[in-house]
């Protein structure tokens, strides 16, 4: 046959036609494909510990602390204490409750569930034998470094691999999301390992969806779900991705969808079953706080009227924190909109921004409508504040629950399909990179009046723009086969450059506690009272009592509450984001804290300044560093001075286990309170506000209250009226909770708390309290005033109440025994937050435990010797534990034949 002759037309179209075969041929002869590429996870794990050296080496050594001095308090004043605290426990051999936070809280932890834990838990181990007590603290970072940074990083290098990207671009993808803004700032608020949860779980998907292995999905759940609220978002965010991942993968029809979300949910229960035991007392936790069963929940607060508001900062804060954690400033110099944690973290690096609009020119147009929506949902989000709002249930104006991963990542998943898109085809839109690179110098440098020029870096801005031009140039030598190796290596070694440079930025300007420092001071927390507790401890053997103190210890720049923790003595304050409900309702009913104010739930002062109330709830001793300490004038006389600290003893301490015979009615009770403003309220509103307010509104506020000085009100409803009345309905949102909280004479109340206790009809039946005496209003020989109020009616009362005591045999933290002598029907009273996991045996028989005193526990006991029997059993752990325990023997005796027949198959087959 005659070959037909090709004209010069046909050959060229011919060559166009096979130039995508030609250079995929020349592809696969490229440097890192031919070399590098098998040992990509050793060079993934060996990038991520050079820049974690470069970036936060001083921390993964140990010469720097993981503990802040900054807006990073939390680390100081939550962290270091847990720690401490976790310390002390140990060495005591307690769990379940402890005295140390506030006046009591569960301190619940279970057996470890899965593998990841138990390897924690064996170097944990390895640590406290070679460096002691020493390896929580100093080795803190490391750990998390390993656990969150790296293993984070590896597993989505996996996760890239499942979906078929390409080595290099998968190690650029895991470096990014190793190094992403809400891991590097998030990790010193303890936030880091949400990233490491979130990134097993889209694997654990990914391996069930594209490679059919089911048994990552159930340990997915596991890490996840032990807190409830991450398992909401999580679980919400995953169902949103499924959505779009089948859509956009031609993988079948909606049968087939079903089908999987079925799977998706056999084995999330599974994992469920399997975490159970520790699922659940974070839930009740979580759930019986003030923030979520309580009255200063985020959806009651919109329930009742407050509007979700777009803040006027937030747009431009929200498009500058894309190019980086710190182009608003570092630490405590951040000046933008809320402050350096809580502003979206939304840095993901600066390759993602660039490269993510190509994405759409690799897709057909069904995709790239799948693709647009998926994008679409997450912008409307940032656009529809409400939209965002729902999404977190209504629990607050948050962006590092869930928004600080789901909008970085969805980019960074466009980017690293355009970049593998790339790598393959050569392909890419320049004048898209143009637009795209254009656009970002417009958001760069666009003057936005809510934010102040001083306020951004202007440095690191022009470092922004000439990586980003880097990378443009980069990018378009990466589409020419020619380049393609150097551009490949080029765009590594700059994101390692990058990353390095920004991660060391986001702590260069941070203020953290160096181990010298720690050494002496102890982050501030040795700063006399260590000593002073120990010696309290020495000199007085009794198994309980309380201590406070008249200042706080911590060298942050937000004080601590949580002092009692970090010192090991049993108090009244804690900083928590969820406390005791019980006790919180305490504090609301006395006044101590204002009904609705969220922030005071959280930043609990106890009973502080309030000499009666510390008589009241057991406190015996008191620290001060004044010289002339002010309880020396109500009971407390000096006991001795070790480092600076004077010891005070209270004479008329009350010990765990008293009892009352007489009570007042709830209503009665809230009727002795009144509001009234004095010179004293409007001086400590005028100090409240001049931490955020001007001078010149504070003093017109003052003067306008004036008008209303040392006029009573009865209740609340007639002061609020008379408030707004007098400064208008504007001035009475902003002010009325500073001005109510300063306001408030409780001082009849804490006299009658110690003449008996407040009885209220659903936590108690009038048949318990038969033989006990009510106080009437009209008793007015019981209900005394402050003027009247003196020593002797002090001695007398609380004498009355130690008639009766508890004698204490036996001291646990959940686990208290004793006996006690009753002389006549009383309520045996208890200074512990009502909890329904603290049971009582009353001689060897089980009785009910009953809320009385607001939020406290007691038991009415008739005449006669009684012993009693404390002790706190968590609630449905018994049930919980053995589910746990029954699921997790089954899951791996499943696993364990599913792997040997799968291996047996597969003999016979070969």
């Amino acid at each position: 046959m005659k070959r037909e002759k090709k004209t010069p037309q046909v050959v060229k179209k011919q060559l166009k036609k096979d130039k995508p075969q030609r250079k995929k041929q020349i592809l696969q002869k490229t440097f890192f494909e031919k070399y590098p590429a098998p040992y990509s996870i050793w060079i993934l794990i060996g990038l991520v510990f050079i820049i974690g050296f470069i970036a936060l080496g001083k921390y993964i050594t140990g010469e720097y602390l993981f503990f802040f001095k900054d807006i990073g308090s939390d680390s100081l004043n939550q962290t270091y204490p847990a720690l401490a605290n976790k310390i002390e426990l140990m060495k005591e051999g307690s769990g379940k409750w402890s005295f140390y936070k506030g006046m009591g809280e569960v301190s619940y932890s279970t057996f470890d569930t899965h593998p990841l834990s138990w390897f924690r838990t064996i170097i944990d181990y390895i640590g406290i034998r070679i460096w002691s007590e020493d390896y929580y603290i100093a080795g803190m970072f490391l750990k998390n470094f390993i656990f969150h940074f790296l293993l984070s990083g590896i597993v989505a290098y996996y996760y890239f691999r499942t979906i078929s990207i390409k080595h290099m671009t998968s190690i650029i993808g895991a470096l990014i999301i190793a190094f992403s803004g809400f891991m590097v700032v998030g990790s010193s608020w303890g936030f880091s390992g949400q990233i490491f949860n979130a990134v097993f779980l889209l694997f654990s998907f990914e391996q069930l969806f594209v490679k059919k292995r089911w048994y990552f999905f159930p340990f997915a759940i596991m890490f996840i779900c032990v807190n409830p609220f991450n398992l909401y978002l999580y679980s919400l965010f995953l169902f949103i991705y499924v959505i779009f991942r089948f859509t956009s993968s031609d993988a079948g029809k909606f049968s087939g969808f079903l089908k999987l979300t079925g799977k998706m949910i056999v084995l999330g229960i599974a994992g469920l079953l399997m975490n159970i035991s520790k699922i659940l007392p974070v839930f009740l936790k979580l759930f019986f706080s003030p923030r979520v069963a309580g009255n200063v929940s985020y959806s009651q607060a919109l329930s009742q009227g407050q509007e979700i508001v777009e803040h006027n900062n937030l747009t431009a804060t929200t498009l500058l924190r894309f190019f980086s954690n710190d182009i608003l400033g570092t630490g405590s110099n951040f000046q933008a909109w809320q402050n350096y944690f809580e502003a979206p973290l939304f840095y993901i690096g600066l390759l993602t921004l660039l490269i993510f609009p190509q994405v759409f020119i690799h897709l057909n147009k069904r995709k790239k409508i799948i693709f647009g929506s998926f994008f679409g949902f997450w912008v409307l989000t940032l656009i529809f504040p409400y939209l965002r709002h729902a999404f977190l249930a209504f629990t607050g104006d948050y962006f590092r629950f869930g928004f600080d991963f789901f909008i970085p990542f969805t980019l960074l998943f466009f980017a690293v399909y355009a970049l593998n898109e790339l790598d393959k085809s050569f392909k890419i839109n320049y004048v898209l990179l143009g637009g795209t690179l254009a656009a970002l110098l417009i958001v760069l440098f666009f003057p936005y009046n809510s934010i102040s020029p001083e306020a951004v870096d202007n440095s690191l801005r022009m470092k922004i723009v000439f990586i980003l031009l880097l990378y443009s140039g980069l990018l378009i030598l990466m589409s020419k086969p020619k380049y393609k190796s150097f551009a490949q290596i080029g765009i590594l070694v700059l994101l390692v450059v990058e990353l390095s440079y920004f991660s060391y930025k986001s702590y260069s300007g941070r203020l953290p506690v160096t181990r010298n420092e720690f050494n002496k001071d102890k982050g501030g927390y040795n700063d006399g009272t260590i000593d002073a507790v120990e010696y309290i401890k020495n000199a007085d053997k009794k198994s309980f009592y309380r201590t406070e103190k008249d200042y706080q210890s911590g060298s942050a720049e937000h004080s601590s509450l949580n002092d009692a923790l970090a010192q090991s003595y049993f108090g009244t304050t804690r900083y928590s984001s969820f406390n005791q409900i019980n006790y919180v309702r305490f504090l609301e009913e006395t006044g101590l804290i204002q009904k609705g104010d969220e922030t005071a739930t959280r930043w609990i002062t106890g009973f502080r300044g309030y000499p009666l109330l510390q008589t009241f709830g057991n406190v015996k001793y008191h620290l001060s560093k004044s010289e002339n300490p002010e309880f020396l004038n109500f009971g407390f006389d000096s006991f001795a001075r070790i480092n600076g600290i004077k010891i005070l003893k209270n004479r008329y301490y009350l010990p765990f286990g008293y009892t009352y015979d007489k009570y007042i009615a709830f209503d009665d009770f809230k009727k002795l309170m009144y509001y009234q403003i004095t010179g004293q309220s409007l001086t400590n509103i005028f100090t409240d506000l001049s931490r955020f307010v001007d001078t010149q509104t504070i003093n017109q506020l003052i003067s306008e209250l004036q008008n209303l000085l040392n006029k009573q009100y009865s209740d609340i409803d007639t002061f609020t009226e008379a408030i707004t009345t007098q400064i208008g309905e504007d001035e009475s949102e902003k002010y009325l909770m500073t001005i109510t909280k300063y306001s408030i004479l409780n001082f009849k109340n804490q006299v009658a708390l110690l003449n008996a206790f407040v009885y209220e009809e659903e936590d108690l039946s009038e048949n318990k309290i038969q033989d006990l005496n009510r106080i009437e209003l009209s008793d007015t020989n019981i209900l005394i005033p402050a003027t009247k109020f003196n020593f002797e009616i002090y001695k007398r009362i609380t004498g009355d109440l130690k008639n009766d005591t508890l004698q204490i045999t036996e001291f646990k933290q959940s686990e208290i025994k004793g006996k006690i002598n009753m002389s006549g029907t009383k309520m045996l009273f208890f200074t512990i937050p009502y909890d329904k996991g603290w049971k009582v045996k009353v001689n060897g028989k089980e009785e009910n435990l009953l809320r009385v005193n607001i939020g406290f526990t007691g038991i009415v006991l008739p005449k006669g010797v009684h012993e009693i029997e404390l002790y706190y059993v968590p609630q449905y752990s018994k049930v919980t534990n053995t589910v746990s325990i029954i699921s997790i023997i089954l899951f791996w005796l499943y696993l364990g034949c599913y792997v040997y027949r799968k291996r047996k198959k597969k003999k016979i087959t070969l």
